[in-house]
């Protein structure tokens, strides 16, 4: 199909058609690495591939397949092949095994099946529909015909495959067969089956059933094998034998009593002792046999619940009786309705509360979150239970936000932006942060407990754990040498938690005391060592509370700044923090600042005191500069000169991180005294490009800053998130919901288009696959065209030469339609087309749109004798190809009365391109009468003579070079100014005879258009002006009230003049008597010379 003619023939053609990609292109999609082939055994391809496929997980080859089959009907040839060779039904019925079979109906289809060790599939939560036990490939060899069966080679087969797979024939309980309903065929395999796997039952035994699932859609070809393994996986799933359509009157050459054979014609529950085993048989027409062998799989064992749940865990922290039940649903759409509509699948599914206990509900939003491809669209929402999902769903599916819900589509490409962690510094602690974290979350409180290992042995006499969960005195949490343990503590299980959501930054940085958890997460301390620096940091600084204050101005930095040197206390007062371009943080002794504060105050500039008793960040910590060093020096004897994990962006020193500059007491003391240059380290990250920002921390702090950051900043990229893990309660009395806000704060990243991983968010007994809403398909009609040598058999020549044949039409009687047609334009099928050449190309005349036009309105409105187009606009030039091109053209339903015509091409890249609309009307109109007179009028003012010659020659100058399909003009003559004109025109006999394809054959009908540019042309000669070059605009209205005869008489009256000339135009017979045709204000452009 893609290789008629030749020149469609391009670099992708070969990679594009071969049948090798088809499984390979499957393998570069996924990034699969083991065995990638196709199988083309004719109708046994898919059932040879997936027998293949286990072979090759038997063998180790790979631990997981994908196998299957496709097939489709594009071509007419084959059915025609085997309508020749008698082997399809005359009723396009598959009946089989009855003794009405007389052959096959083709179909289309596609289906496959993934294939995992047993083992596997059960630990990694799929849902096992059955068993492969076994199977066998074998072929017929020499028969009296290729396309013969062989009874002998069927036995064969089916032996073999009971004993590849360890099973006695009298233990398979069904065959799906291949079952095409041809006499031969069927007779054939229902007795060797019934010899092999019937024969010899005993009374008590059931019967062998057989069936086939070519009854039901018809013979797949190809796909045949993989639609019977999955009719077959289904029913061993399900426990139901379904019954054979079609099947009445069983075929009299099967011996089924004797061989204890039945088709079904019922729907039967499958019964029987033991395990259900069936077979499945696929013959492809040149003798290539496969027959596979399933069982029904075990059931598989519920995991237990976390083990330690309710108990009091070795590491102090007691977790609760169980794990809060919300979790997180994901749902997505490629579009914003195809969103909206699975919403509403899921409303539906969710309601039937009967259907749905704790588990099953689990399940299906696990499924949902990590079993299932996101789209574009997506929603993740934080629900707490069925009757919870619904109640929130209802909610979005009317607009309305949720605080627990995100909505959004992903970014495309580059405009998504690299994602950095930002660990917040003092102030966002608060007595019960992380508490639920600690209590529920094995991941969290692991850390928490190995922290406070770690203090132990510097010497700590307090506990995490009190802090986190016991104790009852709030205001303890803000003493120095606890919040920042605690800051630190909470922010480093936060990194472990996000690690196990395989949330993985591309960048991070630190707000002060976030340094240091902010380091540990980049590489660039050990766990160890992170306890060691901020155990150490948060006591030597506990020594200078009480003496200095510090206070956040929200004003612009530089006035600030200017502020400070110019003030009496200069000396006593640090800037502690730039933090944003309007928010600076200052530091310093007590009396100094609270004067500031007022100075400030009556300036009305905006200022809060921080609610610290230290001046961080100030000359005041010097005198513990001496102490940090010593206590942190062990850590020069411990560095490690690798490169970070992560990279980490320093807001002391607004430069990358390595550990040999993290692992030395210096860094870390400097991180103490100077200045945190916050606003700085955060615009390097901008201008890199970084758009979403995940606050690590117990309560967002840096929100503002960064967004008064970023909208001054010279970003990369247009959108930015900003994302918290953890928000503090308004009454920390009452627990945070700390599972709910870092629900929503996956599910953001995931909104956003970063890859998370939802398994965490589950506990493992309902790591389990389970039937969900399928994805709401919009059906829209994707119309890619058709290459033209598979166009020929759409469009065959006998058809309007431009419009083609229709593809598409609409339910509804003929005036209430919409049409697509589509048809090749070349030099053979309109040899004309070479004749009309615009500056060295060959250009599509925009009277060869006006034709398109008037064939699909006489092809909509059949009953009309006259034909009515209206506001016809000429998008764009199209230049004929160099072979063949196809072209579409439209008409869109609006009224009985009324359609809208458009007409595109093909560009090379696939793309339709527009060329033109224009609106049909039908309507009882009458010819004008009178226009004798008007031309008897006319000729009174039309003495000038200008011969025909001399109109061409005005063509060519303008670059227009019309060959003799277009050299129509007889005679001309105008009026002084070239304002009316009187034009004779007769058919050249090379297009006259070809009057009978169209209804105003276009190279007649572009006299029309052509002849009216040149006299602009030599009316822009006679005014005296630059002579420009014309080309048809618009057209108010087209009105054909007769056929065109070979020759007529074309009256022109310019309406208006100006860069677009507009010309009204009547065109009679010779005599001048009968109106062919009326063109009402046909507007021309001026179009670039060059």
């Amino acid at each position: 199909m893609t290789c008629s003619p030749y020149s469609n023939i391009s670099q992708y053609t070969n990679s594009g058609t071969n049948s090798c990609m088809v499984s390979n292109r499957i393998s570069y999609e996924f990034d699969l690495h083991g065995p990638s082939f196709s199988v083309d055994t004719a109708c046994s391809s898919s059932l040879y591939s997936i027998h293949l496929a286990s072979e090759a997980i038997r063998k180790g080859d790979c631990s997981m397949a994908i196998a299957g089959g496709v097939n489709l009907m594009l071509l007419p040839i084959t059915s025609v092949g085997f309508c020749q060779a008698g082997m399809l039904s005359p009723d396009g019925k598959c009946k089989s095994f009855d003794a009405s079979a007389d052959g096959y109906c083709r179909s289309e289809g596609a289906g496959v099946v993934v294939l995992k060790p047993l083992s596997r599939a059960l630990a990694d939560g799929d849902r096992v529909y059955a068993v492969i036990r076994g199977g066998t490939l074998t072929n017929d060899g020499r028969t009296p015909g290729i396309a013969n069966p062989s009874y002998d080679a069927q036995l064969d087969l089916v032996e073999k495959a009971c004993a590849a797979a360890k099973v006695h024939p009298h233990d398979i309980q069904y065959v799906e067969a291949h079952g095409t309903g041809t006499k031969v065929g069927d007779r054939t395999e229902a007795n060797a089956l019934g010899q092999i796997l019937g024969r010899g039952r005993t009374k008590e035994d059931p019967p062998l059933y057989i069936g086939s699932v070519k009854s039901n859609f018809g013979h797949a070809e190809g796909a045949a094998g993989v639609a019977g393994i999955i009719k077959l996986a289904l029913m061993i799933s399900k426990g139901q034998i379904p019954r054979v359509v079609h099947f009445s009157s069983p075929n009299p050459d099967i011996h089924f009593d004797a061989l204890n054979i039945k088709v079904p014609s019922t729907l039967l529950q499958w019964e029987g002792k033991g395990s259900r085993l069936a077979g499945c048989s696929s013959f492809g027409f040149g003798g290539a046999n496969a027959h596979l062998i399933l069982e029904r799989p075990p059931t598989p064992d519920l995991h237990p619940a976390i083990e330690n749940s309710g108990k009091v865990n070795a590491n102090h922290f007691t977790r609760g009786t169980e794990r809060e039940t919300k979790t997180i649903m994901l749902l997505s759409g490629n579009t914003k309705a195809a969103l909206k509509e699975q919403v509403e699948h899921w409303i539906s599914f969710l309601s039937d509360t009967t259907a749905f206990n704790e588990d099953r509900f689990l399940q299906s939003l696990y499924t949902a979150a990590n079993r299932y491809q996101h789209h574009a669209e997506r929603l993740a929402m934080v629900v707490n239970g069925p009757d919870d999902a619904v109640q929130k769903l209802n909610l979005m599916a009317r607009g309305e936000k949720l605080k627990t819900a995100v909505e959004g589509k992903v970014p495309e490409g580059a405009e998504r932006g690299k994602m950095a962690f930002v660990f917040s510094g003092m102030g966002t602690q608060w007595w019960g942060m992380g508490r639920r974290l600690a209590l529920e979350e094995p991941v969290f409180s692991d850390v928490m407990q190995r922290f406070e290992d770690v203090l132990k042995t510097l010497g700590a006499d307090w506990s995490i754990a009190d802090m986190l969960t016991k104790e009852t005195n709030p205001d303890k949490i803000n003493r120095t040498d606890i919040a920042q343990p605690c800051i630190c503590a909470v922010q480093m299980g936060l990194v472990e938690l996000m690690r196990q959501y395989d949330v993985i930054p591309d960048a991070i940085v630190g707000h002060s005391v976030g340094e240091v958890a902010a380091a540990y997460a980049a590489g660039l301390l050990s766990f160890e060592d992170a306890v060691r620096v901020i155990y150490y940091r948060g006591k030597e600084l506990c020594k200078t509370s009480g003496h200095g204050k510090m206070l956040a101005v929200l004003h612009p930095m530089k006035e600030v700044e200017e502020l400070v040197e110019k003030d009496e206390n200069r000396n006593i007062i640090n800037v502690a923090a730039t933090n944003s371009p309007n928010q600076i943080v200052l530091s310093g002794d007590d009396n100094a600042i609270d004067s500031f504060h007022n100075k400030l105050k009556s300036r009305g500039i905006k200022c809060v005191l921080l609610k610290v008793n230290n001046a961080f960040h100030s000359y005041q910590q010097e005198q513990v500069k001496d102490s940090i060093l010593k206590k942190l020096s062990i850590l020069s004897a411990s560095s490690r000169t690798t490169e970070a994990q992560i990279p980490m962006i320093s807001t002391v020193t607004n430069q990358w991180l390595s550990s040999d500059v993290t692992n030395t007491a210096h860094y870390w003391w400097t991180n103490i005294r100077q200045q945190v240059r916050f606003m700085q380290s955060a615009e390097v990250l901008l201008r890199d490009g970084y758009s979403t920002f995940v606050e690590i921390g117990a309560h967002p702090a840096l929100g503002p800053a960064l967004k008064d950051i970023q909208s001054t900043s010279n970003s990369r990229t247009t959108k930015q998130n900003i994302i918290p893990t953890l928000v503090r309660p308004r009454d920390i009395s009452s627990p945070a919901d700390d599972r709910e806000n870092i629900l929503v704060a996956t599910g953001a990243l995931h909104v956003a288009g970063y890859p998370v991983n939802f398994s965490p968010a589950f506990e493992e007994k309902h790591r389990r696959v389970r039937d969900i809403p399928t994805y709401p398909w919009q059906r829209v009609l994707c119309n890619a065209g058709t290459e033209t040598s598979s166009s020929r058999y759409l469009f065959p020549q006998t058809s309007h030469p431009l419009l083609g044949q229709a593809q598409e039409t609409t339910e509804g009687t003929s005036s209430q339609k919409s049409r697509v047609w589509c048809s090749n334009l070349s030099e053979e099928s309109v040899p004309w087309l070479q004749h009309h050449i615009l500056d060295g190309n060959v250009v599509v005349p925009a009277a060869a749109y006006m034709e398109t036009a008037l064939a699909a309105t006489s092809e909509i409105f059949a009953d009309q004798n006259v034909l009515f187009l209206k506001n016809l606009q000429f998008k764009r030039f199209m230049f004929a190809p160099t072979s063949e091109a196809v072209i579409k053209s439209t008409l869109q339903h609006k009224t009985t009365k009324e359609k809208h015509f458009s007409l595109y091409s093909k560009d090379a890249s696939g793309a339709w391109v527009l060329h033109a609309t224009a609106e049909v009307h039908k309507g009882d109109l009458t010819q004008p009468v009178g226009s004798t007179n008007v031309l008897s009028n006319v000729a009174e003012r039309c003495f000038k003579t200008i011969s025909s010659e001399e109109i061409y020659e005005a063509a060519e100058e303008a670059g227009f070079h019309l060959g003799s399909s277009f050299h129509c003009v007889t005679s001309c003559t105008a009026s002084d100014s070239y304002e009316e004109a009187v034009v004779t025109a007769e058919a050249p006999e090379e297009i006259s005879r070809e009057f009978g394809r169209y209804i105003y054959h276009p190279a007649f009908m572009d006299t029309f258009l052509h002849t009216f540019a040149c006299l602009s042309l030599l009316n822009d000669k006679y005014t005296g002006k630059t002579p420009a070059k014309r080309v048809p605009f618009s057209m108010k209205s087209l009105c054909i009230f007769n056929k065109m005869p070979s020759n007529v008489t074309l009256y022109f009256r310019i309406s208006k003049k100006g860069p677009r000339r507009v010309v009204d135009i009547t065109v009679t017979d010779p005599s001048g008597l009968d109106v062919i045709c009326e063109v009402k204000e046909l507007m021309f452009e001026d179009i670039d010379a060059e």
